[in-house]
């Protein structure tokens, strides 16, 4: 695992974003946290200047036992840290960790404060209908401020009359945090309904080429193997035809391989995989 974060210092740049999911076996002790990795046990110290070696903005999801022995070491201003336990003392295994990847799989374009607070909910709910005592309270660390489960928003009544006002949750930079950001929404300032000008804009589309637009695309794209799309979608009808492409049956019988735009950082594989002399562009 250092060995492959030592690669990533030279392909994660300023700028980009960098999700570590953290799930195992690891232990507190009075040396610190370890994990159980292969070959020899990796300790936290090491995980940490690993990591701070990486440039950009960092994502840590520690969802594993003992997890808050990461907190305090990993804790910075341009890293958002969750570990599914606050204290040392929780041992058992958290039920949090699969409610969280069930959230996140449902949605992936809800945000990160979002995924928490419904996974710390179902969580909630496991313990409670089953009558048994929480072992487990999840935390995060934005970057600015420490949060605990369940992430829920802070009464302003309550936070006016507190010594150490704190900021409402809703205003975390977790709220802005995305695995898979939601589409860009179509222009309407002028009013119009997205839905209504999409289809406006099929039926032109028919009038001017005699057929519909994921035909027409399939068809240029046919006699090629590989394709490369580009081209970043800023608006909701772009959506619309890409995600249509994509899932459609003809395409995928057409087309070999369709290659998306990728993050920076990806460039040194996409520049191995066009020079590669063995490469097979076949489906």
């Amino acid at each position: 695992m250092l060995d492959h974060l030592a690669q990533l210092k030279d392909q994660v740049r300023d700028g980009d974003e960098l999700w570590v999911f953290l799930y195992g076996y690891a232990n507190v002790n009075a040396r610190g946290i370890s994990y159980l990795t292969i070959g020899r046990r990796m300790r936290g110290p090491e995980l940490v200047t690993a990591l701070d070696a990486v440039p950009g903005r960092q994502i840590v999801l520690a969802l594993h036992r003992q997890s808050a022995g990461l907190m305090e070491p990993l804790a910075s201003e341009r890293r958002v840290v969750v570990t599914a336990t606050n204290d040392e003392k929780q041992l058992n295994w958290p039920k949090l960790t699969r409610r969280f990847v069930d959230v996140l799989a449902e949605d992936p374009s809800q945000s990160l404060l979002h995924v928490l607070r419904e996974a710390a909910r179902r969580t909630e709910s496991y313990y409670r209908d089953r009558q048994f005592a929480p072992a487990e309270t999840a935390q995060a660390h934005d970057g600015v401020a420490a949060l605990v489960s369940p992430f829920d928003p802070v009464d302003p009544n309550d936070a006016a009359d507190s010594v150490d006002a704190v900021e409402p949750i809703d205003a975390s930079p977790l709220a802005s945090i995305f695995l898979s950001p939601p589409a860009p929404q179509a222009q309407t300032d002028d009013g119009h309904d997205p839905a209504v000008d999409q289809a406006d804009r099929d039926v032109r589309f028919v009038q001017f080429f005699g057929r519909e637009p994921i035909g027409l695309v399939a068809e240029a794209l046919q006699p090629r193997r590989v394709v490369v799309l580009a081209h970043d979608p800023r608006r909701a009808w772009q959506w619309h035809t890409m995600r249509s492409l994509v899932q459609s049956p003809d395409v995928a019988r057409q087309i070999g391989v369709i290659y998306l735009p990728l993050s920076t950082f990806s460039q040194p594989l996409i520049d191995q995989m066009l020079n590669s002399g063995d490469g097979d562009p076949a489906p």
